[in-house]
């Protein structure tokens, strides 16, 4: 068994990223089947805030964290 990680693009990608995509292919891409993130310090405090709003409610607007 191993580890996945995921690298982090800039936040700047993210962002929009979650916002071409929607939040349910964003977490298909970034989070699911991830083990450990690897990137800047906001990259990965977007997507702590990015899960903690998801996995309250996947269809929530994520427009505020964006």
């Amino acid at each position: 068994m191993s580890i996945n990680k995921r690298y982090l693009p800039k936040i700047e990608v993210l962002k929009s990223s979650l916002k071409e995509k929607g939040s349910q292919e964003f977490y298909r891409t970034y989070v699911r089947k991830t083990d450990a993130f690897i990137g800047s310090v906001e990259s990965s405090k977007f997507i702590d805030t990015f899960c903690d709003k998801y996995f309250k409610d996947e269809n929530t607007k994520f427009t505020e964290i964006v």
